[in-house]
C-alpha cells in the first residue's frame, strides 16, 4: 500500500525564504486560490497593520494621511487595494 501524501511529515521551514521559495510557494496556492482572493487577503493584512500602527500613536485614523509604498512583483494591486480598505475603514 502507498502511504498518502496526508501520511507523509512536512518539513518546517524556520528560515527566511529565497526569492524562488516564494515564488514557488505562490505559484501552488494560486493553483487553488483565485488570485483576487490573494490580493484581498494581503491589502486587508497591510490595512489591518497599518490601522493597528495609527492606532498605537492614539491619532484617529480617518485624517491621517498614509503613503503605501509597493516594490516589484505585483504588489501594485495589493497596495492600491490596501489604501482603498484604510479609506473605506478611516
Amino acid at each position: 500500500m502507498t502511504p498518502h501524501a496526508i501520511d507523509q511529515p512536512r518539513s518546517v521551514h524556520t528560515g527566511p525564504l529565497t526569492v524562488a521559495q516564494i515564488r514557488e510557494l505562490e505559484r501552488r496556492t494560486m493553483e487553488s486560490v483565485p488570485e483576487a482572493t490573494l490580493m484581498g487577503r494581503a491589502a486587508r493584512a497591510v490595512a489591518d497593520e497599518i490601522a493597528a500602527t495609527v492606532a498605537d500613536t492614539r491619532h484617529p485614523l480617518r485624517g491621517t494621511r498614509v503613503a503605501i509604498l509597493a516594490g516589484s512583483g505585483n504588489n501594485g494591486g495589493d497596495a492600491l487595494l490596501a489604501g482603498a480598505l484604510l479609506a473605506t475603514d478611516g
